[in-house]
This record gives structure tokens, C-alpha cells and sequence, in this order.
């Protein structure tokens, strides 16, 4: 959580004192109620992707890799940056752990969803190509209707400053 707070405290550094800051990451859900206490105002948009497409993305991006499931290595080869953003799940082969995985993630996000509705939305990835999708996540966020263009500065997370975040975290998650 530490990091966390890091990570989070480097982001609004970056914003410049702009209203509105953010980050992308399905390993903040976790964190999501640390985060909620740290910032009560944060909001959180979780878009919801189609189960079968999400299993095939990830059994194509993670061939030879298997983060889902605990094993010894021989079969998939371990890969401790990623391993620990996972949970893993008692399953016969990979695609039945990533069944166990979106199902285990989406039931988080309801759970999480109810306790703090003012703050938690979900909408499926189609939401963001029509206006009245993104005016509902826009809202959702709090983004005044009158300030929604695209402006500002954008930040990649493709620096090394980012690596190096990411690495602390799986590090301390491993030790955890």
C-alpha cells in the first residue's frame, strides 16, 4: 500500500495541479478500498470486456506463460513481474484458471460496486464508442460537461520510473 500511495502521490505530482487525474490498471482493484480511504473523492471505472474475448486475449498475449495457476515452471515458464498481479486458481488447465479469473474479478468488482456505488461504475467496452457511453463514464468521474475535451498533457507509462514501480510492487507482493 505503500507504494501504492507512492505511485498515486508521483501521478498527482504529474498532473500539474489539474483537476482530474488517473491511471489504467486492473491490479488496482485490490487496492481499491485503501484507495477510497486515502482519497474519499477518487472514482473508479471499470470497463467490462466480453468473458470469452478477454480468455482469448490473454491465453494469445501469455503463450508459454501461465500466471493463473501455480506450477513448477517446466510447462510455462515463471515470470515473477507478472505472476504476482495474479491470483491463482486450483484448475485443470490455463483457460479453465482464466474462466476462474474473469468470474473472481467481475465478482470483486460487484462486491466493490455495492459497498461504494457512488464511486464504483461498470461498462462494457462498447460504452466508450458512443457518446452516450462516454457522457456516463464522463459523469460518472465527475468531469463537468462544459470540460470534456481532450486537453492537457498525457503521460505513457512506458518510462523507466514506471518499471521500477511495478517491479517494488510485485516484490513486495511476493514477500507479502
Amino acid at each position: 500500500e505503500a507504494t501504492l500511495d507512492r505511485w498515486i502521490g508521483l501521478l498527482q505530482h504529474r498532473s500539474n495541479g489539474a483537476a482530474f487525474f488517473g491511471d489504467v490498471g486492473m491490479y488496482f482493484l485490490p487496492y481499491v478500498e485503501h484507495l477510497l480511504d486515502c482519497w474519499p473523492d477518487a472514482r473508479f471505472i471499470v470497463l467490462r470486456r466480453d468473458r470469452e474475448a478477454t480468455i482469448q486475449s490473454f491465453l494469445n498475449k501469455t503463450e508459454g506463460r501461465n500466471h493463473w495457476m501455480d506450477h513448477d515452471g517446466t510447462t510455462w515458464a515463471h515470470d515473477p513481474r507478472w505472476d504476482a498481479s495474479f491470483p491463482t486458481f486450483d484448475a485443470q488447465d490455463k483457460e479453465t484458471a482464466l474462466r476462474h479469473y474473469w468470474d473472481a474479478y467481475y465478482a470483486e468488482v460487484e462486491r466493490l460496486q455495492q459497498a461504494h456505488p457512488e464511486h464504483i461504475a461498470t461498462f462494457d467496452m462498447e460504452a466508450l464508442n458512443s457518446e452516450a457511453g462516454r457522457t456516463a463514464n464522463h459523469d460518472h468521474a465527475g468531469i463537468p460537461r462544459d470540460g470534456r475535451e481532450l486537453e492537457g498533457t498525457f503521460h505513457q507509462n512506458k518510462d523507466t520510473l514506471w518499471k521500477r514501480w511495478m517491479a517494488r510492487l510485485h516484490e513486495m507482493r511476493r514477500s507479502a
